[in-house]
């Protein structure tokens, strides 16, 4: 188990620096490596979670969990760039979703680490999680396949 978590902690970040750095510049390229990037640290908090005992690694978990989740939001505005030029809602859904990403991601990251709405103390989902969770992460996927 150990061996493969980092096996595939170390693919997502050399994956996702690599698009960073190869086309950086393109929206959706940046989105889709920094989704990379943040599976990647979700992977290395839930490992080092794992290893550690106590208050540390309930901390650690309550802050790598809600990781998880981001790069599903985060992907979701790489198909949003994705779409051809001459769709008719192109322009307005990729401004709409450059404006609401840094929001839905800070809202949902703050209330999946610093309350126990979606996370308990063990890091169980609460019935309540699974309702945030796919608000923050369904439904700009069914948005974006909509669009398309």
């Amino acid at each position: 188990m150990l061996l493969s978590t980092l096996a595939a902690y170390a693919l997502a970040l050399w994956l996702g620096t690599f698009l960073l750095m190869r086309g950086g510049a393109r929206p959706a390229s940046r989105l889709a490596g920094l989704g990379l990037i943040v599976y990647g640290l979700a992977l290395a908090g839930l490992l080092l979670a794992g290893q550690g005992s106590g208050s540390t690694a309930q901390l650690l978990a309550r802050f790598a969990n809600p990781l998880f989740f981001l790069p599903a939001i985060l992907w979701a505005g790489t198909l949003s760039h994705l779409l051809p030029e001459d769709a008719p809602w192109q322009d307005l859904f990729v401004r709409g979703w450059n404006w609401a990403l840094p929001f839905v991601v800070v809202i949902f990251y703050g209330l999946a680490a610093g309350t126990s709405w979606v996370f308990d103390a063990t890091g169980t989902v609460q019935p309540t999680g699974y309702v945030i969770a796919g608000l923050a992460a369904l439904l700009p996927l069914i948005e974006t396949l909509l669009l398309l």
